[in-house]
């Protein structure tokens, strides 16, 4: 586990800090609403914490060159937070995209 770790190019305690704190905003997620959300919900948030906890500390390694586990911890704990608002904004803007492609607008 320590090489495939060490082969993203990070250190795992990067990695073990930024999945702990991912799972700790997961669970926050899914606790904050007054009635518990369905199963459907459930797996959405989870699905979208694994995709944070796997993209997230890579990109803002490499992007920004920031080395402190906590700050990545941070930013992923952030993007597992705010990961459904970034999907309905990304989506929004490709349906834009696509409607204007169909109506002629763009080249």
């Amino acid at each position: 586990m320590k090489e495939l770790l060490e082969e993203f190019g990070l250190r795992p305690s990067v990695w073990l800090l930024s999945m702990l704190v991912a799972s700790i905003m997961a669970i926050y997620r899914i606790f904050e609403k007054d009635p518990i959300p369905g199963t459907s919900e459930i797996v959405k948030i989870c699905l979208g914490t694994v995709i944070c906890v796997i993209l997230v500390p890579g990109i803002v390694y490499y992007a920004f060159k920031i080395d402190n586990p906590f700050i990545i911890a941070a930013c992923t704990a952030l993007c597992v937070h705010r990961f459904e608002k970034y999907l309905r904004k990304a989506q929004k803007q490709f349906d834009e995209k696509l409607n204007m492609e169909e109506d002629g607008k763009v080249n």
